[in-house]
């Protein structure tokens, strides 16, 4: 909705929708009949800068410098899940404990992503362990980046307003209440 810092898109192409739900996942061959939570990502293709080289479905460690959207979920005593999803199907995600305190980066996830046939936006799904998430989660934030040098572009859905010179995704006092009901 706004840049990292707080102006307007500036352009209605740049936004990025994002839904969360938790459901259910019925009993299968593995036994898993956890609670799930789908995040399913649509948003503009801007294919800068150009895919990872690592294949997709890998994670990533350092996605957040190729196109990405971002979300975090914040719980208790600042404990926070970070996923990160790449149009080219990579992704990252990280369980932290405290601002930028990675405290797990070897998270699985399948993640699948499709480019339309246009090449004008993408649509990525990933189902998420229930139990991945961090105890009462109350808050969260994403981000989209896209673009390269003076041209790279950091938006948020609630921006870091105050003096700030550059983009950190991990301030946490601006994530804004949410609820994985």
């Amino acid at each position: 909705r706004n840049l990292w810092h707080g102006p307007p898109l500036p352009s209605p192409r740049d936004a990025v929708s994002l839904s969360v739900r938790r459901r259910q996942r019925r009993q299968e061959s593995d036994g898993d009949g956890e609670e799930h939570v789908l995040l399913c990502v649509d948003a503009p293709f801007h294919d800068s800068p150009k895919a990872p080289s690592a294949p997709a479905g890998s994670s990533v460690m350092g996605l957040w410098d190729y196109e990405v959207v971002e979300i975090f979920f914040l719980g208790e005593n600042e404990r926070y899940l970070e996923i990160e999803l790449c149009p080219h199907g990579q992704y990252l995600a990280l369980e932290l404990n405290g601002r930028h305190n990675i405290v797990r980066d070897d998270i699985q996830i399948r993640f699948t992503v499709t480019i339309a046939a246009d090449r004008q936006t993408w649509h990525g799904e990933v189902l998420l362990p229930l139990s991945l998430f961090p105890k009462n989660v109350s808050k969260m934030n994403a981000y989209t980046v896209f673009g390269e040098g003076a041209d790279r572009t950091y938006l948020a859905l609630y921006p870091a307003i105050g003096d700030f010179s550059y983009p950190d995704f991990h301030r946490l006092e601006f994530f804004e209440a949410f609820s994985l009901g």
